[in-house]
């Protein structure tokens, strides 16, 4: 039998630990499973054995492996001298260690499997560099491997069997402070009819705000982002469309209300110079963070968001939108290119237990309805979003599709519309909005609409 080499990554006395454990108490070895990957988790071969034995009994309906069973299934299998004889697993069991530490140990075991896996990795990029054709094939194997540790360290985070009493005082806890104000039950959009709706933005939640163009996906991240930051959040935007001058630009106006054509035009009169002088005043203070890089990878916004939330605190991410972030890994098919970021963003929020913001462009099969309200199929042509996504919200901006005759009239004018199409928790519904266009601002105060929309629809 080849012995362990000492300078690999291991943990060998927590992986005895957990054997340990699991021989000794009943239904830890249920908490170990579910918590390990599989066997390859140990690093010694006689461990491996064990826990494969271990794992074969509880599937056979065992909720305690102990000593003599599993001795007994490793004979049966012809494994027990790979298991080192019944003198090691002896050895396992007087190390008296108790279950209250199991945790601990599967973290360590956890953390040296996965360091093992890198080492194994930069053998293989060694092996890629040598015969690869160019850097985009070596680093395209970086990245699909980023995500895959990523992913796997957050299943691992998050998996495991709990007792669900575990987490009731921590909620009751949570919904005191709550009702007494000291707690946030989510970031709150300031858009009032949008927040009863949502309880606001809600911690770990994907929020998809969609829309074909023209509709005000943009405006309307930029007016959330803008409402949030001014309560003392801070807020991270990255803007793969818009360089950092116009996404400022556009910003300030928005706070200050001043028409950004008249700005680039210089057509500025005493008062809008009034208003943007006091926006900037208050602007300068925010804690407002952006990355205007064009076509952003992936991997490099969530390295910086997660940079962000650890030295600045960021409460809430927005990205505009999925549809312009790229990847050095390649797929065969779109569809799966935009799940995969969607998969990642969703990660993200998790990690960093904070809403993710992303906007996405609907399908064309919007325009071919005679009803032009976005429905949630519009959003199958963009890959999976839908199964990713806790929150989908669609923009909707009646007078982009009227008639001339109508526009002429002055029908829907500024008329807009947050339709809540999926709410994972909670209900979905129609929120009203007045688009200020000159502005490029959403409100949720508006002027009288008409009884009727273009559609025939009455509210």
């Amino acid at each position: 039998m080849t012995a362990p080499n000492e300078s690999v990554p291991q943990s060998s006395d927590a992986e005895k630990a957990i054997l340990g454990v699991c021989m000794r108490y009943r239904d830890a070895a249920h908490v170990a499973i579910a918590a390990l990957p599989d066997s390859r988790a140990f690093y010694d071969p006689k461990n491996r054995a064990i826990f494969e034995a271990i794992s074969q009994l509880v599937d056979a309906g065992c909720s305690r492996p102990d000593i003599t069973l599993v001795a007994d299934r490793l004979d049966q299998t012809g494994s027990l001298s790979r298991a080192g004889d019944r003198t090691y697993l002896a050895e396992i069991i007087e190390a008296g260690t108790t279950d209250g530490a199991l945790p601990r140990y599967i973290e360590a075991v956890r953390r040296t499997a996965a360091m093992r896996e890198s080492i194994i990795f930069s053998l293989h990029l060694q092996h890629i560099a040598q015969s690869a054709s160019s850097v985009r094939d070596v680093l395209g194997e970086v990245e699909k491997f980023a995500a895959q540790l990523s992913t796997q360290t957050e299943q691992k985070e998050k998996g495991g069997v709990v007792h669900l009493g575990r987490y009731i005082p921590e909620i009751i806890q949570w919904a005191k402070g709550v009702e007494s104000g000291h707690v946030k039950a989510g970031l709150p959009t300031d858009f009032k009819d949008l927040d009863r709706l949502l309880g606001g933005l809600q911690r770990q939640a994907l929020i998809i705000l969609g829309g074909r163009p023209s509709m005000g996906k943009t405006a309307m991240m930029n007016c959330v982002a803008t409402n949030i930051v001014k309560t003392g959040a801070p807020v991270l935007v990255f803007s793969a469309e818009t360089g950092q001058h116009s996404f400022a630009s556009r910003s300030l106006c928005t706070m200050a209300g001043v028409d950004s054509m008249a700005m680039r035009r210089g057509r500025l009169n005493e008062d809008d110079w009034e208003k943007l002088n006091y926006g900037q005043s208050k602007m300068a203070n925010w804690p407002y963070f952006l990355d205007a890089t064009h076509e952003i990878d992936i991997n490099q916004l969530c390295l910086q968001a997660k940079r962000l939330r650890e030295k600045e605190g960021i409460e809430v991410v927005f990205v505009d939108f999925i549809q312009k972030l790229s990847t050095r890994v390649r797929f065969n098919d779109y569809r799966h290119e935009i799940g995969f970021f969607a998969r990642r963003l969703k990660a993200l929020a998790s990690e960093l237990d904070i809403p993710v913001v992303v906007g996405c462009q609907f399908s064309r099969n919007v325009e071919m309805r005679r009803d032009k309200r976005p429905i949630l199929s519009d959003l199958k042509e963009a890959g999976k979003i839908e199964e990713e996504a806790d929150v989908v919200i669609g923009m909707h901006r009646p007078e982009v599709y009227a008639t001339q005759k109508q526009l002429s009239e002055g029908k829907f004018s500024g008329e807009a519309y947050a339709i809540v199409m999926k709410h994972r928790d909670g209900p979905i519904g129609e929120v009203r909005l007045y688009f200020q266009k000159t502005l490029a601002r959403f409100e949720s105060s508006e002027p009288a609409f008409g009884q009727g929309d273009m559609y025939g629809h009455t509210t």
